[in-house]
């Protein structure tokens, strides 16, 4: 009788959890299958269909997605945005600006590309 053998799970150093990744939480966002697998190449559509899909669980509300919308913001903004930035030069409210980054964060960590304050964290 041959005894399998597990691989080692091997974590890449440039892919790390957020900072503030609460472990039960357990909301994980709805990604419409029809994006391209690429945040950078969202269109702002995209974004807006990606917000609208997880507007419920993250408490996003339709006239903050159409405030993304009518500021032409595409993914390939998003992965360099930050919260300061979505609260200053869009004018969110705070917690919708953090339930966004929050959701894109979550797109972005599989690519290896992470916002802005996340890249700062992890830099020292």
């Amino acid at each position: 009788m041959s005894a399998s053998i597990t691989p080692p799970v091997v974590v890449s150093p440039s892919v790390k959890p957020p900072v503030n990744a609460d472990p039960l939480d357990t909301c994980t966002p709805c990604i419409p299958t029809d994006l391209p697998d690429n945040l950078r190449k969202w269109k702002r559509g995209h974004v807006r269909k990606y917000l609208e899909a997880n507007m419920d669980e993250y408490d996003i509300e339709q006239d903050i997605i159409d405030l993304v919308w009518n500021n032409h913001i595409s993914g390939r903004h998003f992965t360099s945005m930050t919260v300061g930035i979505l609260v200053a030069d869009y004018q969110l409210p705070r917690g919708a600006a953090t339930s966004i980054q929050e959701l894109f964060t979550t797109v972005a960590i599989p690519q290896g590309k992470f916002p802005l304050t996340l890249m700062v964290v992890f830099s020292s």
